[in-house]
């Protein structure tokens, strides 16, 4: 099907539809339909865990109290597992 055809074929689809219908084709997110690099590198955020990715989405929903909280969450968490690998590999990195 040329460029012609497909245009044909969604009509007035919204660009935000036609991604959407793109990333469940591919089984991919929609993050990495639009960050994904070329050559293979990854963009800002390819979450590839759907578990994960559906609570990331559904932090929308909290109050803004509950946000901060969960990013200090996070933020521990990240922070552990630094440790972890700066004392798995020595503090001579």
């Amino acid at each position: 099907m040329d460029a012609g055809g497909i245009s044909r074929t969604l009509g007035n689809t919204s660009k935000t539809d036609i991604l959407i219908k793109l990333a469940g084709v591919f089984d991919v997110t929609l993050d990495y339909l639009a960050f994904e690099t070329k050559g293979g590198g990854t963009g800002k955020l390819n979450i590839q865990d759907r578990e994960l990715l559906q609570r990331f989405e559904m932090m929308d929903t909290l109050s803004e109290q509950e946000k901060s909280l969960a990013k200090e969450i996070l933020d521990l968490v990240i922070l552990k597992h630094r440790f972890q690998e700066l004392a798995g590999t020595g503090l001579t990195g």
